[in-house]
C-alpha cells in the first residue's frame, strides 16, 4: 500500500533531513500521499549491492519472523529532491547543520549513478517513538516487559546463524532499532525491536582488501588468531587466504569456505557467542521452512540483473544446504508432532529441506520408561509421505496415563521426545524435547 514511483516529476520528493552515521550517504524523504521514508544508495564504486542487499536481506530477516522495515528499489534524478526550509542534519563530516541543494548535490556525489540516475532503497519510517538501538547483552531498563538478558533470548542467539547464512557481519547493536508504539484498543504502549540497514551483507568491502577477505571468517581485530599465527610463525593457512572475487558485486561472498559453526561477524556479539546447538538447530528449523523458490523472489526485489541473481541464488542455495546438513543432523530436526486417530505423526524437516538422502532414512519408535532414558518396546512406523512418519500408538492403556515416546529418522543422532497424556480412549500431546542420542537402543 506504499508504492513509490521511480523517476519522479522534480521537485516532488521533500528532504527534511540528511541520514547521519552508517558507510552509505542517504536522506529522510517525505513523498506526499505516500508517506516518509529513509532514502540510502550505493557508495560510488560499488553499484547495487548495498541497496539490493538492503532490500533482500530484510526480507529474508522478516520471512523468518524478525521484525524489519518495509524497503523498496526505487530510481530518480538528483533534481527529483527538493530540500524542505527546516531541512538539518549533518550529511557528511564537516558540513553545517543547515543545508540546502548544493549540500544535498554534494552528498548525491558520493553515490554510484549510471546515465544521470541514482538507485535507492526506500526504507519506510519507522512507527511510533524512536528508542535508539537495543543491546545484545543485558535488558531496557525503560521496558517492563523487557525481562529476559538478551544473550539469553534464543532468536538473538541464533540469528548469528541467519546472519552467517547472508554473511551480514555487521551484526550489532547498531543495526537494530527500537520504537515504542502505543495499541489503539487498549491505549497501552509496547517496545517493537526491529533490525535494521542489512547492506553489509552479500560481500561487502573492508577498507583493506585483506580485510574484506576475512569478513565471515574472523574479527577484525582476533587477538586469539593474532597469537596463534605469531606463536605458529604464519604456518596456519587461513581459508580466507584462498578467497577470490567474484568480479562481480558479491566481491568475497561465495559459498567456497563456508562453515557456519565457525562463522564470526566483524566484532564479538554477546548473544551470537553464546549460541548453543539447540539455539542453531532451532533456527536450522526455520531455514528448512523456507522454500527456495521463495528466496528467489526475495532475490527478485534487489532488482540485481540476471546474472548477478542468479549467482546470489546458487550461493544462497549452497550456503543454507552447508547450515541445513550441518544443525539437523544431531538434535532431530522431526517437527510438527500432532496426534491422527490412534496415530503420532510427525514432518521430517531433512527430507523436506533435501539434504537427507532416501537412504539415510530410516525410521524407528520406541516407548520409554517411566525413568524416560531407557527404552521399554518398540512401536511400529510409517512412513505414509515423502515427509511424514507416523508412530502407531494403539489405544491407551487404561493403567498408563503418561507416556513417552522416541522417534528417530535415521539422519540425526539424537531423537524427537514426545510426552504423552492419555484421557480415556485419547491421548493429548504434553511437550517435545530433542535429546542428544545415546547406546540405549542397541539392544532393539
Amino acid at each position: 500500500d506504499r508504492t513509490i514511483e521511480s523517476d519522479p516529476p522534480d521537485g516532488s520528493w521533500i528532504i527534511d533531513s540528511v541520514k547521519e552515521g552508517g558507510t552509505e550517504p542517504g536522506f529522510r524523504v517525505v513523498i506526499p500521499e505516500v508517506g516518509t521514508f529513509l532514502f540510502k544508495m550505493d557508495k560510488k564504486g560499488e553499484p547495487d549491492r548495498a541497496t539490493g542487499a538492503t532490500v533482500v536481506g530484510t526480507r529474508l530477516f522478516h520471512a523468518l519472523g524478525y521484525e524489519t522495515p518495509c524497503e523498496s528499489i526505487v530510481t530518480a534524478r538528483a533534481s527529483a529532491f527538493k530540500v524542505a526550509p527546516s531541512a538539518e542534519g549533518e550529511p557528511l563530516p564537516g558540513l553545517r547543520k543547515k543545508f540546502d541543494q548544493t549540500t544535498v548535490d554534494r552528498v548525491l556525489s558520493k553515490a554510484h549513478q549510471v546515465n544521470g540516475r541514482f538507485r535507492f532503497v526506500a526504507s519506510s519510517w519507522l512507527e511510533g517513538v524512536s528508542l535508539g538501538p537495543y543491546r545484545f547483552v543485558g535488558t531496557r531498563f525503560d521496558d517492563p516487559n523487557d525481562v529476559v538478558p538478551h544473550e539469553d533470548r534464543r532468536e538473538l542467539r541464533a540469528m548469528r546463524l541467519l546472519a552467517a547464512w547472508i554473511n551480514h557481519v555487521e551484526s550489532g547493536e547498531r543495526n537494530t532499532m527500537d520504537t515504542f508504539l502505543v495499541d489503539r484498543a487498549t491505549k497501552k504502549g509496547f517496545v517493537r525491536h526491529f533490525t535494521i540497514d542489512l547492506g553489509d551483507a552479500f560481500g561487502s568491502l573492508a577498507f583493506h582488501d585483506e580485510d574484506s577477505k576475512r569478513l565471515g571468517h574472523t574479527y577484525l581485530f582476533d587477538l586469539p588468531m593474532m597469537g596463534q599465527d605469531f606463536a605458529s610463525l604464519g604456518g596456519i593457512h587461513r581459508p580466507w587466504e584462498r578467497a577470490q572475487d567474484t568480479n562481480g558485486i558479491f566481491h568475497y561472498f561465495t559459498a567456497r569456505e563456508f562453515d557456519p559453526e565457525s562463522w564470526h561477524g566483524a566484532y564479538p556479539n554477546p548473544a551470537f557467542s553464546r549460541m548453543q546447538e539447540d539455539d542453531a538447530a532451532w533456527m536450522a528449523r526455520l531455514l528448512a521452512r523456507l522454500d527456495e523458490s521463495l528466496t528467489a523472489a526475495a532475490i527478485a526485489t534487489g532488482n540485481f540483473g540476471e546474472a548477478n541473481a542468479h549467482y546470489l541464488e546458487e550461493t544462497l542455495k549452497i550456503r543454507r544446504r552447508l547450515i541445513l546438513t550441518r544443525f539437523l543432523s544431531r538434535l532431530s530436526p522431526l517437527a510438527d508432532a500432532r496426534l491422527e486417530g490412534d496415530r503420532l505423526c510427525v514432518t521430517d524437516l531433512a527430507r523436506v529441506s533435501e539434504i537427507a538422502s532416501e537412504t539415510r532414512i530410516s525410521y524407528s519408535a520406541f516407548e520409554m520408561k517411566e525413568n524416560e532414558t531407557t527404552p521399554e518396546r518398540v512401536l511400529a512406523v510409517e512412513s505414509r509421505d515423502a515427509n511424514l512418519a507416523c508412530v502407531a500408538l494403539g489405544a491407551p492403556d487404561s493403567r498408563e496415563r503418561y507416556r513417552v515416546i522416541d522417534v528417530f529418522n535415521g539422519f540425526a543422532s539424537g531423537p524427537l521426545r514426545i510426552h504423552l497424556y492419555a484421557h480415556g480412549n485419547e491421548h493429548s500431546i504434553a511437550g517435545i524435547e530433542r535429546p542428544t542420542g545415546h547406546g540405549a537402543y542397541a539392544r532393539f
